[in-house]
């Protein structure tokens, strides 16, 4: 059980009071920037937001959805999170909540927790791409922030994953690829042992069969963000 869920199972019967807001370490500005730099392969998804249309859902349910919406238009993610878990405790089901409830973990850069979320989405309700678009697009910032903090292993693992969701886009392949050049520079790493450095042995192999010299400079590594689409 997560600490989300454990804050939901606390819900009373009464009115909904005001809910303290907790104390967190503040996102820092310009966060996506500072990741992606001058790239804007990402630039429409980073504006895409879900919605919620058609709800039947108990009033309880719907008063949560009111509140942790007004609280996301105040860029309150941490109440956000609280009452979107709430509602999810009555209604486990609530496709929206989980994805309205990553969009808040991805504001305060927890993208794991935003990640499991858009997994939660995606499995309910699989004919909805943009989910998949979403969950693929914060595991190209969780992998990122783990290239940049020289976590390769688990930067390869999670760049693997989206590769695999969505093999159609070269640009996960070629983060594998980073991740594999950036292990090679640190030869104590079990990388022979690592699910994520087998996927990425095997991205690689599809992309530069035997035989053939893999040279791919920093700025050609940097430049595969823009193969999004291809």
């Amino acid at each position: 059980m997560t600490d989300s869920d454990e804050d939901a199972l606390q819900v009373d019967q009464g009115p909904s009071q005001d809910i303290p807001k907790p104390w967190v370490i503040p996102a820092p500005k310009g966060i996506l920037q500072h990741i992606f730099g001058t790239s804007q392969v990402f630039q429409s998804i980073c504006d895409v937001k879900p919605k919620v249309t058609g709800l039947t859902v108990p009033l309880k349910v719907r008063e949560y959805y009111s509140r942790g919406q007004q609280c996301l238009e105040q860029a309150d993610w941490e109440t956000a999170v609280l009452f979107f878990s709430r509602g999810l405790h009555l209604d486990p089901q609530l496709v929206d909540f989980y994805a309205l409830r990553a969009e808040a973990y991805l504001q305060l850069c927890d993208f794991s927790s935003a990640a499991q979320n858009l997994r939660r989405a995606y499995s309910l309700q699989q004919d909805n791409c943009k989910h998949l678009e979403r969950l693929t697009f914060v595991l190209y910032l969780q992998g990122q922030c783990l290239f940049e903090q020289c976590a390769f292993l688990d930067a390869l693992n999670v760049f693997s994953h989206a590769a695999e969701l969505q093999p159609e886009k070269a640009c996960f392949r070629y983060r594998c690829i980073a991740c594999l050049l950036a292990l090679r520079r640190h030869p104590g790493l079990p990388l022979t042992r690592h699910r994520g450095a087998e996927a990425g042995h095997h991205q690689c192999r599809r992309l530069h069969p035997p035989g053939q010299t893999l040279q791919l400079s920093p700025e050609g590594i940097k430049s595969s963000r823009g193969e999004l689409g291809s």
